[in-house]
């Protein structure tokens, strides 16, 4: 007979054998290649949004879950299309068309990252590209669906144009770096031609620029990021997303009619030039959501009629010496985060580099326009004696305390104390927080201010609605109409 002790450490010894056996029983069985319902996907469709043809896109992701107590092993993971849809898959730093033997561990999960960069469609328009990832195992085969639509576009990088041209509407213009007008030359832009601007590209004309949209075909000028950087709040929304339009000392006889700019550093900027000739006529256009300013004119000689300049993180509109009138425009900054106390109007006929202090002689007139924001002053008036300086306004809204008569020639407006709203349809609600509508409210104070003098030039507001249409014109770019929303 063993004794007790002996006994004892066979047992120990038969007992751990067991363990042992049973722990590499387990293990032998962590490993499922039939995972039933305990393979899950945060999503059955991963969609894209559109991208221009030949353009890589942002990353996108999708998470692939164990939820069961054992290893899962997937045999493949794979594009249908092989790759040929322009989709690509990514797993553990590497990108492949398929990947074989992936191990999920139990209660765990991998992420499955996903690109695209389709080829030219042949199309105008829009066209949808799809694909599916495969997931094969034992059981029954389990698929995600991939979704983006491309459009195909013309990519210009370091584009000059050095002749007279034309650009029509039948693909969207995408601009790397710069697009130039050079010297003499006049760039014609069509009715309806849309041009995206990638991240610090620009736009510099030292010739002429024809941009003239209508009304039901409008010209863009915008950002090239077409997807969102929230779920409701697409890249579009936001400025920065490139540089400006900048008219050179050499560029005259600029026009721009039902052009669109946004989302940009600043939208023009004239530089300084001979008062001889005329810089830049604009009318029912929109030029909204700046880093810096909208309209920044050095000595230029501006006509500005029917506009919307609206929004940025410094002065809306800023000119420096030079002559302009403003007919009819709405001038109002509601941006968050503007910098310092900077009013949405700025106008000076001198500036100081370094040491030296410059002339800019300065002539401004405004013509039933509002000039509003959510400052108490946003009339700025900078005004140094023995340098010309005649500033004007008839028939405005204004956001400004008090305008004193040294400064201005202030006739038949309505500002100070008593005027704290213009009452604009929208300024980014609660609903609508990115959303901003200048169009006025049936209470706004800019209603029927206006002077009957400016119809001959301007009958109709921004949107072709009567200036006449209750009597009064409106002040601003907008007619107020019974029942807009």
């Amino acid at each position: 007979m063993r004794k007790p002790r002996q006994k004892a450490l066979f047992l120990l010894v038969l007992f751990l054998s067991v363990l042992l056996s049973v722990l590499v029983s387990c293990t032998a069985d962590e490993i499922v290649t039939n995972p039933g319902n305990d393979l899950l996907f945060s999503a059955d469709t991963l969609t894209f949004d559109t991208l221009f043809s030949t353009v890589g896109s942002t990353t996108a992701w999708l998470k692939v879950r164990n939820t069961g107590n054992k290893t899962i092993r997937i045999a493949s993971i794979s594009l249908q299309s092989g790759g040929a849809s322009g989709f690509k898959i990514n797993l553990d730093g590497e990108t492949k068309t398929s990947f074989t033997d992936v191990e999920i561990p139990a209660n765990d999960s991998l992420f499955l990252f996903v690109e695209v960069n389709t080829s030219m469609q042949g199309s105008n328009t829009p066209l949808k590209v799809t694909d599916v990832v495969l997931f094969d195992t034992d059981g029954p085969r389990r698929q995600i669906v991939l979704e983006a639509w491309s459009w195909d576009a013309v990519l210009w990088k370091g584009k000059v144009i050095s002749a007279d041209s034309t650009l029509t509407s039948n693909m969207p213009i995408v601009i790397y770096d710069s697009l130039v007008v050079a010297e003499n030359a006049t760039l014609t832009i069509l009715p309806g031609t849309k041009l995206y601007f990638h991240d610090k590209a620009l736009m510099k004309v030292y010739g002429t620029l024809s941009a003239i949209g209508t009304k039901d075909a409008p010209i863009q000028m915008r950002g090239d990021r077409l997807d969102y950087i929230l779920p409701d709040y697409p890249y579009d929304y936001s400025s920065g997303q490139w540089y400006y339009l900048q008219l050179a000392p050499t560029s005259f006889n600029n026009r721009l009619e039902y052009v669109d700019i946004h989302g940009a550093y600043y939208g023009i900027i004239a530089d300084s030039s001979s008062l001889d000739q005329p810089k830049l006529k604009m009318c029912n256009s929109v030029i909204h959501n700046m880093v810096y300013t909208c309209l920044w004119s050095n000595s230029s000689s501006m006509d500005i009629g029917n506009c919307q300049l609206t929004n940025s993180g410094s002065y809306t509109v800023a000119q420096i010496g030079g002559s302009s009138i403003y007919t009819h425009c709405t001038i109002a900054n509601y941006q968050s985060g503007r910098e310092g106390d900077v009013p949405a109007l700025i106008l000076v006929n001198s500036i100081t580099i370094g040491t030296s202090d410059l002339a800019y002689p300065l002539s401004a007139e405004f013509r039933n326009c509002i000039v509003f924001g959510n400052r108490t002053d946003e009339v700025g008036l900078g005004k140094r004696d023995c340098i010309a300086w005649a500033a004007s306004f008839w028939n405005c809204l204004l956001r400004a305390t008090s305008i004193p008569l040294e400064l201005a020639t202030v006739t038949n407006c309505k500002y100070g104390k008593e005027v704290s709203d213009a009452n604009f349809l929208k300024l980014g609600s609660e609903t609508d927080k990115y959303v901003y509508d200048f169009r006025l409210d049936s209470i706004s104070p800019a209603r029927n201010i206006g002077s009957t003098s400016y119809l001959g030039s301007y009958p109709t507001d921004r949107n072709g609605i009567s200036r006449s249409i209750d009597g009064k014109p409106d002040a601003g770019a907008y007619e107020w109409v019974q029942g807009q929303k």
